[in-house]
């Protein structure tokens, strides 16, 4: 079986099918390493497909493997090989057919980089559909994966595949003769060119491409139509930012570059599309670059923020002979303006990331750019409902924006993202998002769309406040966790422009956001920070930042946290607010208990229940409740502890408040660790750790996970009891939690 396998890929070889084999290779060398059958075959489909480093790559893997396992070296038929690809041994390249001579096409002076498992695909639709559109933003490489394919799919037509670069052509009425002339058809006087090039495609089995029709789009339109209903063995591969909308066409968006999501992360080549681009071209610039330790990080960051785009990383790279790579990463704070091409004869379009940006921008109709300026105002992803109330206008009033929205999606300037099971969101890319945002300043609608924006939010974060302690709980943190990028976004421009009262409401309305979704520093400093500079606010809302910025803050600075508790209760009583007042009462007598003083916490937690009794507000009850309970069993009356928790879980449960629910369970379970009931505790402890589970309540679960492990130990079962404090050190490092880690 694997000789007649080898067999096989050795005939697939030979037909020039190096590209659709190769994840075959790799899978196979894997799987079996000792096999230098496998591994010669490898190199040789590296190497054909332009990857002359890589094949000596695989060449120096094997000899490790070899020597590691057998104790010997690589063979001489392996040994020979590594010398010819060293020396571009032309008999390594396929003999040239005279078919293939029938084509326009020239091949990049470079290798096309990743896109393996795509272009074994479009190859395959070639021969299958008759009109493929390779849609997607500037610079994503469309032009470049056509060309790979059509060079790849020669020997599919007979009649050969020929290229027709449309971006010079701004006439329409020039088209069909541009595309006689690529086609090579000689246009007589006594007909017309369409119908000499129709009548040229009418019998000859061929590909076509062209290349950049967005500028063009309804005269390319109509002539791909007519070439096609003729009925020809024609096959036509368009490339353009939006598809050509006729009967029979397969669009295939074109993706950026795989690149790596965050700093954990293995950066090792192969693994990121857009880290071996940037590799690669770099070692063209400078043939002793190469991807280390050092320069990984940063490489992946250049990535992340160019978006995976080929063209940018391509003129990143282009920067490695003349500057570091934590230097090109330092300019890039604008990449528009800072990336620009270094090699000769590049199409302007392509010459900078600001011109290929232009390029798009400038076919949009004046309706399509106002949006498409307002919506730069989004960091990460948002709801149509959030475009349609934040980017309203009077050229496009609420009702139109889903249509300009979707318009926008068909020109590759906005990125669907489709779910089964939440509402679509919508993206722009960084490199559109910073182009598009550069405009609406000049433009004069980025004051007025940011205002939009924030109270957007604004509105977002009050209406949370009251559900994320109630039955949509979970819903509303996931949301806000989507919407993070743009609740900074517009919290920070509210600041800027002195709102802070506004900013305020806005940061302690998502306490339990921060608190629950592990931003508790970030919301601590947020208000922290906005609470300083002391200037005048509603007490209300002062009283209400001070009560959330100590909860958040008291993870690490407990005293800190006390002080503002104080500050909050005075605030408060001056205001007549009880609600609040309860509030900052019961969590003094929390810190009290903590830093003990157990007589000053049952001092404040009986005026905080007076307080929340009076105020009618449930809420407070149900908090101070609870810590009445912890400090009842820190005095040793069990009985009572239990009680009033299950007194706070029946509140809890009338308002929906799983959190709340899920403390005071674990309340319980502490009671019973006191009291020698250990199965009783652990019950309690599993069915709290469930629903901090649930709901992610970073914070709370390393308590929890440090009561289990405490419990596991008592009966006996050491093992699960190093399993939960594992965990517990693992998330409270994490959390960067001194306090916590401590407790661990």
């Amino acid at each position: 079986i694997a000789k007649a396998l080898g067999d096989l890929i050795d005939a697939e070889l030979a037909l020039g099918n190096h590209i659709e084999v190769l994840p075959r290779l790799e899978a196979l060398v894997e799987e079996d390493p000792l096999r230098e059958r496998r591994w010669a075959q490898l190199m040789l489909a590296l190497y054909r497909c332009g990857r002359q480093a890589d094949a000596l790559r695989a060449y120096k893997k094997a000899a490790e493997v070899l020597g590691e396992e057998l104790g010997i070296g690589p063979g001489p038929d392996l040994y020979s090989l590594e010398e010819r690809i060293l020396l571009h041994d032309p008999s390594l390249t396929l003999e040239t057919g005279a078919e293939e001579l029938l084509t326009n096409l020239e091949r990049p002076p470079t290798a096309l980089v990743g896109r393996v498992p795509e272009l074994v695909r479009l190859v395959e639709l070639t021969r299958s559909r008759r009109l493929i559109t390779l849609t997607g933003p500037g610079g994503v490489g469309k032009t470049r994966l056509a060309v790979e394919a059509g060079c790849r799919a020669l020997s599919s037509f007979p009649d050969g595949v020929w290229f027709v670069d449309l971006a010079p052509i701004l006439d329409p009425a020039q088209l069909n003769k541009a595309v006689a002339e690529g086609l090579g058809v000689a246009v007589r006087s006594d007909a017309t060119t369409l119908d000499q090039v129709r009548a040229h495609c009418s019998h000859r089995s061929l590909l076509l491409i062209l290349d950049n029709c967005e500028h063009l789009l309804e005269p390319a339109a109509r002539l791909v139509q007519t070439l096609l209903v003729s009925g020809s063995p024609l096959r036509v591969l368009a490339t353009s930012r939006e598809r050509l909308g006729i009967d029979g066409e397969t669009t295939w968006t074109v993706p950026p570059l795989t690149f790596p999501a965050n700093a954990d992360a293995d950066f090792a080549r192969g693994n990121h599309e857009a880290v071996d681009l940037f590799v690669d071209r770099a070692e063209h610039v400078n043939p002793s670059f190469d991807l280390t330790a050092d320069n990984a990080a940063p490489i992946a960051r250049i990535c992340r923020k160019l978006d995976g785009l080929p063209l940018a990383i391509e003129l990143a790279a282009a920067w490695v002979d003349v500057l570091s790579v934590a230097e090109i990463e330092k300019r890039l704070n604008d990449p528009l303006e800072s990336l620009e091409h270094r090699a000769r004869f590049q199409p302007i379009r392509h010459a900078t990331l600001w011109e290929a940006m232009r390029w798009s921008y400038d076919l949009l109709d004046e309706d399509e750019r106002d949006l498409l300026q307002r919506l730069s105002v989004f960091v990460g992803r948002f709801l149509l409902e959030d475009a349609e109330i934040v980017c309203s206008s009077e050229k496009a009033p609420r009702e139109r924006v889903f249509g300009l929205l979707t318009r926008l999606v068909e020109k590759s300037l906005v990125v669907p993202h489709v779910s089964e099971d939440a509402p679509t969101r919508y993206s722009l890319l960084e490199t559109v998002r910073s182009f598009a945002a550069s405009i609406a300043e000049t433009a004069g609608v980025a004051g007025e769309t940011s205002h939009r924006h924030a109270e957007r939010f604004l509105a977002l974060a009050l209406e949370a406040k009251e559900e994320l302690q109630g039955p949509q709980q979970r819903w509303w943190l996931d949301r806000m966790e989507l919407d993070l990028g743009n609740i900074r976004t517009a919290l920070a421009w509210l600041a800027d422009i002195d709102a802070l009262e506004d900013a305020l409401r806005f940061a302690a309305a998502l306490l339990w956001f921060w608190k629950m979704h592990d931003h508790t520093k970030e919301g601590a400093a947020l208000l922290i920070a906005m609470l300083a500079r002391r200037e005048p606010v509603a007490p209300e809302v002062r009283a209400e930042a001070l009560i959330a910025a100590a909860v958040l803050e008291s993870t690490g600075d407990i005293d800190a946290a006390y002080d503002m508790l104080a500050e909050a209760t005075d605030v408060a009583a001056e205001a007549g607010d009880d609600s609040a007042e309860s509030m900052a009462l019961g969590w003094m007598g929390l810190f009290d208990r903590i830093r003990g003083d157990l007589e000053a916490s049952q001092q404040h937690l009986d005026m905080a229940l007076r307080r929340a009794e009076r105020a009618g507000d449930d809420r407070p009850v149900s908090l101070v409740l609870g810590h009445l309970a912890v400090l009842a069993r820190e005095l040793g009356s069990y009985a009572e502890a239990i009680s009033h928790h299950r007194r706070a879980i029946e509140i809890d449960r009338q308002l929906s408040n799983r959190q709340g629910e899920a403390w005071n369970t674990a309340g319980i379970g502490i009671v019973h660790l006191y009291e020698g009931a250990f199965e009783e505790a652990r019950d309690a402890l599993v069915h709290s750790e469930a629903v901090h589970n649930k709901l992610g309540f970073g914070f709370e679960l390393v308590t929890v996970w440090i009561l289990l492990a405490i419990s596991a130990a008592k009966l006996g079962d050491p093992d699960a009891a190093a399993i939960h404090l594992a965990r517990a050190q693992q998330r409270a490092v994490t959390l960067d939690s001194p306090r916590l880690l401590d407790a661990v």
